[in-house]
């Protein structure tokens, strides 16, 4: 979630969503401006009924294959 006001994140803010039903507040050090969550999406659209200066971005999380070397030169074979 990402705080669209003026100045730092509101503290009652802040505490109005670690109390909120369905949603856990993973990290909100990183930024001035913008908080980890995690929950419901039910949850989170009603948390924000609440909260007009937030916008939720959805955060998505892919699986890397293994193995790869990004950046590193590949070897061709060479047909005779």
């Amino acid at each position: 979630m990402a705080y669209m006001g003026a100045g730092p994140k509101p503290k009652g803010d802040l505490a109005r969503i670690r109390s909120q039903t369905g949603i856990s507040l993973l990290n909100d050090t990183t930024s001035n401006s913008s908080v980890l969550v995690e929950g419901d999406r039910t949850a989170i659209e009603t948390l924000l009924e609440g909260l007009p200066n937030w916008q939720v971005f959805e955060n998505r999380q892919h699986k890397l294959v293994t193995g790869v070397r990004f950046g590193a030169k590949r070897k061709h074979a060479v047909s005779k």
